[in-house]
Order: C-alpha cells, then sequence, then structure tokens
C-alpha cells in the first residue's frame, strides 16, 4: 500500500514538473518569445517583434585587436539599433562585451567592458535611453569561435545585443 501511494505520488510530481517546463517554454503571453543569444547560451525573454528588429539590425558588433572603438560597420549597427530602441521606448537590451583569448583574463574582462560601454555610449548619443541599456563583460570567456587562429578572434572580438524585455 506504501509502495503504491509513493509511486503514485513520485507520478504526479513527475507530470507537475512537466507540465510546469512546458508552460515556462511557451511563456503564456503570445506577444513573447525565447530568443538565445550567441555569448553562452544565455536565453531572454523579449517581445518578438523588437527582437526581430535588432536581429534585422545587428545584433553583434565587432572589434579591432586591442580595440574598444567602433568600426564603420559597427556605427551602422549602433544606428539601427538605436532607432528600433528608440521607436520601442521600454524595450530594455544588454550589451555583452567579449575579447578573443589572447591577453590576461583581466585585461581582456576590462576590455569586453570597454567595448561594451562604447556601444552604449553611441547608442545613447543617438537617442537611446541609456536606463534601459545595461552592459556586462565575459572577456574571452563566451568565445563564439572555440578556435586559435586569426579567423576565429575576429569574430571573437564583439559586442552582442540582447533584448531584455
Amino acid at each position: 500500500m506504501i509502495f503504491k501511494e509513493k509511486t503514485g505520488l513520485a507520478a504526479v510530481l513527475a507530470i507537475t514538473l512537466v507540465a510546469g517546463c512546458a508552460t515556462a517554454a511557451q511563456s503564456g503571453d503570445k506577444g513573447m518569445m525565447m530568443a538565445n543569444s550567441d555569448s553562452c547560451g544565455t536565453k531572454v525573454e523579449g517581445k518578438k517583434r523588437v527582437i526581430e528588429a535588432l536581429e534585422k539590425a545587428g545584433t553583434q558588433v565587432y572589434f579591432d585587436l586591442d580595440q574598444s572603438d567602433l568600426k564603420t560597420e559597427g556605427m551602422s549597427a549602433a544606428e539601427a539599433q538605436a532607432k528600433v530602441l528608440s521607436k520601442n521606448k521600454r524595450s530594455r537590451i544588454r550589451i555583452e562585451g567579449n575579447a578573443d583569448e589572447r591577453g590576461t583574463r583581466e585585461y581582456n574582462l576590462a576590455l569586453g567592458e570597454r567595448r561594451a560601454a562604447s556601444l552604449k555610449s553611441q547608442l545613447v548619443s543617438m537617442g537611446a535611453d541609456g536606463a534601459n541599456i545595461e552592459t556586462i563583460t565575459y572577456g574571452e570567456e563566451c568565445p563564439a569561435v572555440a578556435e586559435s587562429n586569426e579567423a576565429a578572434w575576429a569574430k571573437n572580438r564583439r559586442d552582442v545585443v540582447v533584448s531584455t524585455n
């Protein structure tokens, strides 16, 4: 009798957990979706149209070696991102600063921080609300490409823009 009760209770708990996970993944709100950023598999929820607009604008901004100034391509992406953020005043984003594996861990964390701050500053100067922009640095910890060559390093020197609504 006790065995049957425990088995039944375990089944109920398992079903409850599975149902709970399905509900969390669907999010309940039709305007919400799960989006993955390229850095360390971060999952965030955001409004679908804002995420799509940011993706169209470009969610990655690349940098030259040991630099935190935006390149021409980065300025174009920043302009498009600022337009999206200006039209969607309640939209919140996170800028994730990254570096390649060369340099010390401390140096790369500081460089990622400077890169994220540089893009945030540019977005604010173009009309985005700085209060809606969070920055974080991953340094070399979250490479987009795990190889050790110039092509991989170029892809790892980046900011990633993620909607956090």
